[in-house]
């Protein structure tokens, strides 16, 4: 889901949330918006599908937060993410530490892509190891 898809799921939330909370709000006033909001939709999705430059302006390109050299922080801060969430999101996956990562990808969908390093494989020594790393 990108920005403008975000944008307009809110948007007819709203309409329809008004045109149920709201006495004085018409049908007809209702319909045009949603119309309007999903005819919207439609033509920026098909223009996002045909050509290309209009689909890198509507969608963010992958971010590289982690590496093998440590985290980019330049790039952290621009995205607005922490070292604790990105570490949080390296537990999740299952992983102790940064030690068995080779990087991680914030990606266009919001989620942090999580590349482990050749060749390792998250194994229960981690989950034994995980109490003394987090104390």
């Amino acid at each position: 889901m990108n920005n403008f898809d975000w944008i307009v799921t809110v948007a007819v939330g709203s309409i329809l949330g008004s045109s149920v909370l709201l006495k004085k709000v018409v049908i007809l006033e209702v319909t045009t918006g949603l119309l309007v909001l999903l005819s919207l939709q439609y033509i920026f999705t098909l223009l996002s599908s045909r050509f290309k430059g209009f689909d890198k302006l509507m969608k963010k390109n992958p971010v590289l937060l982690y590496s093998k050299s440590g985290y980019i922080t330049q790039n952290m801060r621009r995205e607005r993410i922490t070292i604790e969430e990105v570490k949080m999101n390296i537990r999740q996956k299952g992983y102790v530490d940064e030690s068995r990562i080779s990087a991680v990808i914030f990606e266009p969908n919001g989620q942090l892509s999580i590349l482990p390093k050749p060749g390792e494989e998250k194994g229960i020594e981690d989950s034994d190891n995980l109490s003394a790393k987090l104390s």
